[in-house]
């Protein structure tokens, strides 16, 4: 481990990640990408609000080459609808707390 990984990357809420942290959680998702068939160039959606998880799921996606179609809870279902029928996402993603 290098000590740019031992730094803070993120605090959201009061919860710390490092750098480190973080490059372990992103290739955690790239590794649930691959083990669902999504390939680069696929899309996938992300359902959640701005956190540590949507960070990593985001990161994540851009490692495996995947565009992120996010998807903000705050819509509508008819405009949740709308997105992603237009997006076609192979896999969405929902972090724990929603």
């Amino acid at each position: 481990m290098t000590r740019a990984d031992s730094r803070l990357a993120f605090l959201v809420d009061g919860e710390c990640w490092t750098f480190a942290e973080l490059a372990g959680a992103a290739l955690e998702h790239v590794a649930l990408l691959e083990r669902t068939g999504v390939k680069a160039g696929d899309r996938v959606a992300v359902w959640a609000q701005p956190d540590l998880c949507t960070a990593a799921a985001m990161i994540g996606n851009a490692l495996a080459g995947v565009p992120t179609v996010p998807l903000n809870p705050k819509l509508g279902s008819a405009e949740l609808a709308h997105i992603y029928d237009d997006a076609q996402p192979k896999l969405a993603f929902c972090c724990e707390r929603h």
